[in-house]
């Protein structure tokens, strides 16, 4: 999105359609995690993710945009968020360290990038074994917002991609009709499953 459509990213009627606290903490995030969210954009994620992990966690964010960094930068320096790590990044290219995260956010962002097979490839990189990741998607159908419809994704191309990068899809669903979720984790050890979940399905699909 550009720059200057910054604040729809961020209001109050997004808010209200998918609280970000409440839909975070009934896909995993716990206290004590690291949190990574790629193309984090103006926070609407990841600030609730600091308060969320508390002061032993660590939400690590980037994105392309100057403009949104700066938004971010803002915003930590006036809430003092020790926790927050803020680096620019290089579509597809995510600016830390293998394995440095328990969980992943990528909130719509995957039909923004022209090589999603590659994004996906390092947030696989970036996850610790077991760890969590959650695409957030639009269906790709005509909605009253959202991207055009040339640049959707439907769930089974969501599904390929994120396979595509040997992560192990444990399920999809649809937060309303406009959007949904896919949830998946990297392997881990020999019988190792991803991160313990509740029926996060039940818990974030928006009663329409």
């Amino acid at each position: 999105m550009p720059p200057s459509r910054m604040r729809l990213l961020v209001s109050d009627q997004r808010r209200r359609i998918m609280p970000p606290a409440k839909t975070l903490r009934a896909l995993g995030l716990r206290r004590g995690m690291t949190m990574l969210d790629a193309g984090c954009g103006p926070g609407f994620f990841c600030m609730p993710a600091c308060r969320i992990v508390g002061k032993d966690g660590i939400v690590l964010v980037c994105d392309t945009s100057p403009p949104m960094l700066r938004e971010l930068r803002a915003q930590k320096k006036r809430l003092g968020l020790r926790n927050l790590h803020i680096r620019k990044s290089s579509d597809p290219k995510i600016p830390f360290s293998d394995g440095c995260a328990d969980f992943a956010m990528l909130g719509f962002v995957l039909h923004e990038t022209a090589t999603p097979e590659a994004l996906m490839g390092e947030v696989r990189r970036t996850l610790r074994p077991g760890g969590r990741v959650i695409v957030a998607e639009w269906h790709p159908r005509t909605t009253e917002y959202g991207p055009p419809l040339w640049c959707r994704l439907s769930v089974r191309e969501t599904r390929r991609i994120v396979r595509g990068s040997d992560l192990l899809v444990d399920r999809d669903w649809s937060f309303d009709d406009d959007t949904y979720f896919v949830m998946a984790h990297r392997k881990g050890a020999a019988g190792q499953h991803g991160l313990a979940f509740q029926a996060a399905e039940t818990i974030t699909r928006r009663k329409t």
